[in-house]
């Protein structure tokens, strides 16, 4: 299988190439508007490079794409490969306006494409875990999720500045971290949620982009916060709490308690997320399945983040 990689300076993209590598995938092309990030790339796995994406698809003959670029220039990115029929993996969140999604996702559907999106959440331990134990959880009536991070200064140092820009990223730890939580929300309760409340702070940095978000959701059962950051700790934390009718999973320090009534497991939930999220995503394509996350799905997730940004409390947003 013949597959290229688009926008490689993005900084997941890495660990997408070393899983494709590693999965003895054939890697035939990457492209970058940065030609000297797109070069070294191209060493590396030894393959070709173009500085215009248009370029490459129009020149080679590729089976599959790895999808990256700025968030606002996402949606043209999407928009050729399904114009081309070309199968493809896109980073989240797709864009920074849902409804432009939205009609990516009615385009991509009539054409019946393989449309991935780099929920990786979805196919982890933890997650799968917590599948597994909604039967004995009872009626999921509360929702934590945190994810807080390193200071927003990395994407500089990552060749990313373009993170820190509003008009080009849409939004900043929301529309970067919050996505995979929101997905979560969407995901576990099989329901789509809407905004209760939206805290949206740069009090730190500064930034045209916040460094803190709080947004709490609802659906017909559930309430849910997702709380996510920037902060200058380099030291990523992530925690859930999934409250039950009949029981309580956390995750805390890379581990999974479970605790229905007197009974309590742990498990160690250490893996490599995007190693196991390529390998599937290939394996679903060649099988004819279904991707683990559609654009349907990172549509439905773009319209809480657009939400959130322009419910949040008054004097709070940038």
């Amino acid at each position: 299988m013949k597959i290229g990689l688009i926008e490689v300076s993005h900084w997941h993209s890495g660990m997408y190439i070393d899983a494709l590598v590693a999965l003895g995938e054939n890697i035939v092309a990457v492209s970058d508007r940065n030609e000297l990030l797109a070069k070294r790339v191209a060493d590396k796995v030894k393959c070709r490079y173009y500085t215009d994406y248009r370029e490459m698809l129009e020149r080679e003959d590729l089976d599959f794409v790895f999808s990256f670029g700025r968030h606002v220039d996402m949606p043209d990115i999407i928009e050729s490969l399904i114009d081309r029929e070309i199968p493809f993996n896109t980073e989240k969140p797709c864009g920074i306006d849902y409804k432009t999604v939205e009609k990516l996702t009615e385009k991509a559907s009539e054409k019946k494409l393989f449309t991935s999106v780099s929920f990786v959440k979805r196919i982890s331990i933890k997650v799968q875990e917590i599948l597994d134990s909604l039967n004995k959880i009872g009626e999921v009536k509360y929702m934590y999720f945190k994810y807080i991070t390193g200071p927003p200064s990395r994407y500089i140092e990552w060749k990313c500045p373009w993170m820190l820009d509003k008009k080009l990223a849409g939004g900043g730890c929301l529309i970067n971290l919050g996505v995979h939580y929101i997905d979560l929300v969407h995901y576990l309760t099989r329901e789509e949620a809407e905004v209760k409340y939206s805290l949206i702070l740069n009090k730190v940095y500064e930034l045209s982009v916040e460094e803190y978000a709080l947004v709490v959701l609802k659906t017909s059962k559930t309430y849910s916060v997702v709380e996510v950051a920037y902060t200058p700790c380099h030291k990523s934390e992530e925690y859930f709490s999934i409250i039950g009718t009949s029981g309580r999973i956390i995750l805390s320090e890379k581990k999974l308690i479970k605790c229905f009534g007197k009974q309590k497991e742990v498990i160690d939930v250490k893996e490599n997320e995007y190693f196991k999220f390529v390998e599937e995503t290939i394996n679903r394509f060649k099988g004819r399945d279904k991707p683990i996350a559609s654009l349907e799905d990172a549509a439905k997730v773009l319209k809480v983040v657009n939400e959130a940004y322009s419910r949040a409390l008054p004097n709070t947003s940038n």
